[in-house]
């Protein structure tokens, strides 16, 4: 299952590159580092998100604990982060998503997941998701 999601999210990286450098109008790199999956050429990082589970709930899944430690939003060093749902590429910045968080995150549930569920998630429902991020 591992290898599986991870050459689909490698297929969904490649596709949001080729919508990033259009909507950029700038060249897009995959990174080597692992902190981060894109980045544009002026150095902007970027953070891409594919879940095929927030097609059948409607809810979008942010990482942000791991084994008691701070880990996805809240350690990513990615200027942007991109979520692609059915096809369609979502764009925020990293100090958007963290903005709306800080004021809402009482609004939005909590849960936890990953492997052995050790990983803390906030789960943004779809119209909570659109108030923070743009269809591209």
């Amino acid at each position: 299952m591992f290898n599986e999601d991870l050459k689909i999210g490698e297929l969904a990286q490649d596709y949001v590159a080729d919508i990033l450098s259009d909507h950029f109008n700038r060249e897009v790199f995959t990174s080597t580092d692992l902190a981060y999956d894109l980045y544009l050429d002026n150095g902007r990082k970027i953070e891409v998100k594919y879940n095929r589970m927030t097609e059948k709930t409607g809810n979008v899944a942010f990482e942000y604990e791991y084994k008691g430690k701070p880990s996805g939003i809240k350690k990513s060093p990615a200027h942007y982060w991109v979520y692609l749902i059915g096809g369609t590429v979502y764009l925020t910045t990293r100090d958007k998503l963290l903005l709306w968080f800080l004021h809402n995150h009482n609004d939005c549930k909590k849960v936890t997941g990953g492997d052995g569920n050790h990983s803390k998630l906030i789960l943004l429902n779809m119209k909570q998701f659109n108030e923070v991020f743009t269809r591209i």
